[in-house]
């Protein structure tokens, strides 16, 4: 593990930073009112010199440019430096560390390479799903999900008959594989946590995390991103780190997601019933629907199952918010209209 750090030292450089950046400012006003939207959408991912496949699968996923957390972090995580990222959901973090291993990751059999740790199942479920697109047309790539709340037999049948190479999950259940001799992680390369701030800021968490982080080789690449890290959290992800990029993007122009329209309405718990029903005859299609998590997980439930009627929409899940529960489903629903809207065949 690296020294401590003096954290009064780093908010006094920080400091510091800042007031440079303030004067920097000051004397060139006219480079802060530019649009870096044209700029970064000028350049393609042809640019950071990616594998022809993951330049196929880049291509088949639709995307064209690369974001501004893209520009910035691809370049230099691709050639193996410790990363920390903040920037806002929707800016492509996933991408960034996705791109980065499957660019430097050489499959061997029977040994996992990559750790990817996050808090919850649900966002584990996202990350194994961005993986198997990007690595399309990589078929020896394998990876794997592990979280709790499904039998431990399940997960050590899967290490042992099919190893992954990239292995997602949480905390909790990966320590336990590691501590029943079920999971190796003498050979792992890359450690990333997604959303580090949710893992360190919980002590029971960081303790899991650390623990993992010591069972871990000490050359290899470690990547963190978050869309809230506080000033407090960031020395933190330094002690995991040796000389990292670090990317905070905080600057409203460069969160906003140039096509995208949000709208949202905020409704009493009895206009609920109402609203789902008025969603159905709106006419242009939303692509995602949000809906605040109560205390009580089975009104979230009714609420999104509402929706899905409503729209005759398939959510691909319904979660309750809660981070140690099965992931509810919705069995015997058609999925040709979901995948239909996915695609982009209809989109009204």
């Amino acid at each position: 593990m690296a020294t401590e750090v003096d954290i009064a030292e780093l908010t006094e450089y920080d400091s510091d930073e800042e007031q440079q950046t303030t004067a920097a400012e000051t004397k060139q006003p006219e480079q802060k009112k530019s649009d870096t939207y044209v700029a970064l959408h000028s350049s393609g991912f042809r640019e950071f010199l990616l594998k022809p496949e993951l330049l196929r699968a880049v291509a088949d996923c639709g995307f064209e440019h690369p974001s501004e957390v893209q520009h910035e972090c691809i370049p230099q995580a691709i050639l193996g430096t410790d990363v920390i990222c903040q920037a806002k959901s929707g800016m492509g973090k996933t991408a960034v560390f996705v791109l980065a291993v499957l660019q430097q990751l050489d499959p061997v059999p029977n040994q996992v390479s990559c750790l990817v740790l996050c808090h919850i199942r649900e966002l584990a479920f996202q990350i194994c799903h961005e993986f198997d697109r990007f690595k399309k047309y990589l078929p020896a790539v394998k990876t794997g999900v592990f979280y709790g709340g499904i039998p431990v037999k399940t997960n050590t049948d899967l290490l042992k008959n099919d190893c992954p190479h990239i292995v997602i999950g949480t905390p909790g259940r990966i320590l336990q594989l590691v501590d029943e001799k079920a999971l190796n992680l003498k050979n792992i390369k890359y450690f990333i946590m997604d959303e580090c701030d949710k893992m360190l800021e919980s002590l029971e968490m960081r303790r899991d995390v650390q623990k993992i982080f010591r069972l871990t080789p000490h050359d290899k690449q470690v990547m963190m991103f978050s869309a809230t890290l506080g000033d407090s959290i960031r020395p933190v992800c330094k002690k995991f780190m040796h000389n990292p990029l670090e990317i905070y993007i905080n600057d409203g122009a460069k969160l906003t997601l140039h096509g995208l329209k949000q709208y949202y309405v905020q409704l009493a718990e009895n206009e609920e019933q109402k609203a789902c029903g008025s969603f159905g005859r709106v006419g242009v299609q939303p692509s995602c629907y949000l809906c605040q998590i109560s205390q009580q997980g089975f009104r979230t439930q009714q609420i999104a199952y509402r929706l899905q009627l409503s729209l005759n929409l398939h959510p691909r899940w319904i979660a309750t918010g809660r981070e140690n529960r099965e992931i509810p489903q919705i069995q015997g629903l058609p999925i040709s209209n979901y995948g239909r809207h996915k695609h982009f065949w209809q989109r009204n």
